[in-house]
């Protein structure tokens, strides 16, 4: 992001972007189309606006790496379709050497929710934890009352749009801090 209007409007739509879909994602556990494509569109445009030709290939670039990236962090599972739309949308809007980084640590925001969200709920993950951390009042209530007969393995969704939308504000912070785009990489 060379252009200094390029990284105040990318950081802009960004936080934008993933604020209103953490919102959606938490209130709801979707993330709809209506803010994803206008901002992918809002990335491609902006790229291109101020870096020409050069800056629609670098967004799109991101565009494409950053929903790959994240579809190869969870094997393919985990993720729903609306996760992988709004990674496209942070990928155009931070372009191709800044998405990858916000990705990995989403993945790392979104492992750590994915915990925080199964001890929450009384997860079979719960049981495991509360072995190890005894003495957290509730942490063993919790893991009992799961316990009771249900469907075996299945997980609550954890709304990614969380672990997104902390991994792209992280990434754009320390570019911020840094002036590097690739300071993960």
């Amino acid at each position: 992001m060379s252009h200094p209007s390029l990284g105040l409007g990318a950081t802009a739509l960004t936080a934008i972007c993933v604020g209103i879909a953490t919102i959606t994602d938490l209130r709801s556990r979707r993330i709809p189309n209506l803010l994803t494509f206008p901002a992918i569109a809002a990335g491609l445009g902006l790229w291109a606006a101020l870096l020409g030709w050069k800056g629609l290939a670098l967004s799109a670039g991101g565009m494409l790496a950053a929903p790959l990236l994240l579809v190869l962090l969870h094997l393919g599972r985990g993720p729903g379709m609306g996760d992988i739309k709004l990674a496209a949308a942070v990928g155009a809007l931070l372009g191709v050497r800044l998405a990858p980084v916000a990705m990995l640590l989403a993945a790392v925001a979104g492992g750590l929710l994915a915990l925080c969200w199964q001890i929450r709920t009384g997860g079979p993950v719960a049981s495991t934890v509360s072995a190890f951390l005894v003495g957290i009042p509730g942490l063993e209530r919790r893991a009992e009352a799961h316990a009771a007969p249900g469907e075996p393995g299945a997980l609550p969704a954890v709304p990614y749009a969380v672990g997104i939308a902390l991994g792209s504000l992280l990434a754009v912070t320390v570019y911020w801090l840094t002036g590097n785009e690739g300071w993960l990489l």
